[in-house]
Parts: structure tokens; C-alpha cells; sequence
């Protein structure tokens, strides 16, 4: 279990047209020195963009978009080497929104990506 998560890093864009192709260029920087497998990226930008989407587009329930984004990148231990051929990688997505003051311009949607590490298993040492 992971007791302590690293931030990599977070950004807050305005929900502004074309926001997401920012969003999308910080997050692939971010990502970029872990040396993930291309089908986790192609899952986290997947993930990332339907978000975005979420976003743009709202909920017809709750007129009151929220007036930014946030989104974080946290790992579950920190990586000062890139990834091995041995790495098994995963990674869950945690969205809410934040009203800060009640007011429609201060509600921000928060977007967080926890990736980690999952070792491969060591041999018995008995």
C-alpha cells in the first residue's frame, strides 16, 4: 500500500476553447521522463482528453461549468531512473470540483492521475 504520493506537477487552466491542447502538451511533458509504455500513454491521454471533454461540454443537470481545471501528476514513489523492461505500470484518475467561494467563477474541476509502480515479483529467496 502506498502510505505517501509524489507530485511530479500541476497546472490550472481557464476552461477557455482549446485549454485541453495545453493541458495535453503540460501533462505529455510531465509523463515524458518516466519512459512509460505507449499503450499507458495512449490510456492517460485518452483519459486526460475525455475529462477535457467532460468539461467543455458539461453536465445538463448543472448549467454552471467550472471556470478552470486543475490537474495533477503523482507518483507513487519517486523515479530518478526510466522505466525498466521488467516495470509493470498503472494508473487510477480522481476527479471532483472545487467551489471555493460558492461563486460560478471560482468553481474548478481537479483531475488527478496517480500513477505507480508495480515490482516484479522476487524470487524466493528460501
Amino acid at each position: 500500500m502506498v502510505k505517501n504520493w509524489h507530485l511530479m506537477g500541476e497546472i490550472t487552466l481557464a476552461t477557455r476553447p482549446g485549454f485541453e491542447h495545453r493541458a495535453l502538451s503540460w501533462f505529455l511533458a510531465k509523463i515524458s521522463p518516466l519512459n512509460l509504455p505507449p499503450s499507458l500513454v495512449r490510456s492517460l491521454k485518452k483519459t486526460l482528453m475525455d475529462a477535457c471533454t467532460d468539461l467543455i461540454h458539461g453536465d445538463p443537470a448543472n448549467p454552471h461549468k467550472p471556470a478552470s481545471m486543475s490537474i495533477r501528476v503523482l507518483l507513487s514513489e519517486p523515479r530518478l531512473e526510466p522505466a525498466g523492461v521488467d516495470d509493470n505500470w498503472g494508473f487510477f484518475n480522481v476527479e471532483r470540483v472545487y467551489d471555493g467561494s460558492g461563486r460560478a467563477d471560482s468553481t474548478r474541476q481537479i483531475s488527478e492521475f496517480y500513477l505507480y509502480l508495480n515490482h516484479p515479483s522476487q524470487p524466493d529467496q528460501t
